[in-house]
């Protein structure tokens, strides 16, 4: 099989952690620094086309690795999340499903682990119901399972509480007679994803009136 020799190596401007590869004088393929020294890319060295092959599906691995990386260090991320964005950066399919698979070894991306810290923040800290929370982990790619399995793990006396300090906050604000604060207040609650049940226990505990009575 034909070999290059490697005329150059060159760090990119743009980026510190790149080196471009010159081959017989002529611009070949561009690397990360890991690459470079685990494949000793260096000046004076023969490479033949199989392991160029080899070793630019690496590197493209390896960016692919580090852009999820960067991604899922802002917040924690599912697993659709996470090939949603490799896919948008332009990614392949084998690079992205070899990726997610590096990430779920590595404890990196977990979607029980993100389904419940997600239930928790959206319940206890955005004062969202569960039926919010169930569609947005529906979007979010997170199958049947891991959902009830967060949802069993709610405890519901706070959640109850949450909801009704939610309420009550609400209901200070709002203008008009006790029929209207109170019709406003139900439409408010349900559009946040709380159950009738919920609503209907907290219209009752704060106003003293039945929601089925009312008649909205």
């Amino acid at each position: 099989m034909p070999v290059e020799l490697i005329t150059s190596v060159e760090k990119q401007k743009r980026s510190k952690y790149r080196y471009n590869i010159y081959l017989n004088e002529l611009y070949a393929f561009s690397v990360h620094e890991d690459m470079l020294v685990k494949h000793r890319l260096l000046k004076g060295e023969y490479v033949d086309a199989a392991r160029i092959t080899a070793i630019v599906t690496e590197d493209e691995q390896h960016k692919a690795l580090m852009e999820a990386l960067r991604f899922i260090g802002r917040r924690p991320r599912s697993q659709k999340e996470v090939k949603h964005k490799l896919r948008e950066k332009g990614y392949e399919d084998e690079t992205i499903q070899i990726t997610v698979q590096k990430l779920i070894e590595q404890k990196a991306i977990d979607d029980e682990q993100f389904a419940a810290l997600w239930t928790e923040h959206r319940i206890f800290s955005q004062n969202k119901g569960r039926r919010w929370v169930q569609q947005e982990l529906q979007q979010k790619g997170l199958s049947k399972e891991h959902i009830l399995g967060a949802m069993a793990n709610v405890d519901e006396e706070a959640e109850y509480q949450a909801a009704y300090d939610t309420a009550k906050k609400k209901w200070s604000t709002l203008n008009g007679e006790s029929y209207e604060r109170t019709r406003k207040l139900v439409s408010f609650m349900l559009r946040r994803g709380y159950s009738n049940q919920i609503v209907s226990s907290i219209i009752k505990k704060l106003t003293g009136e039945s929601v089925e009575e009312l008649d909205f």
